[in-house]
């Protein structure tokens, strides 16, 4: 859901309010489940202790399992 009609001025997209997931709406600003159900989103991966803007997610993406990050291209 946007602040503004995009119709009228092509930035209005850049003003997104709330977004809908699976029928369970959401404050873009916050992520928070908001509605019926509200609820605080949890830390995301790179918002929780041990992970500061240093982390080099390529390093966990290249484990000795196989898993490849696709930015590197096909194996």
């Amino acid at each position: 859901i946007l602040d503004g009609n995009p119709l009228e001025d092509i930035n209005n997209t850049n003003t997104v309010r709330y977004t809908m997931v699976n029928g369970r709406l959401f404050d873009a600003a916050t992520m928070n489940e908001i509605g019926n159900h509200p609820n605080e989103r949890l830390p995301f991966w790179w918002e929780r202790d041990g992970f500061g803007d240093e982390f080099d997610w390529h390093a966990i993406t290249l484990q000795p399992a196989g898993l490849e990050c696709s930015c590197f291209g096909q194996n």
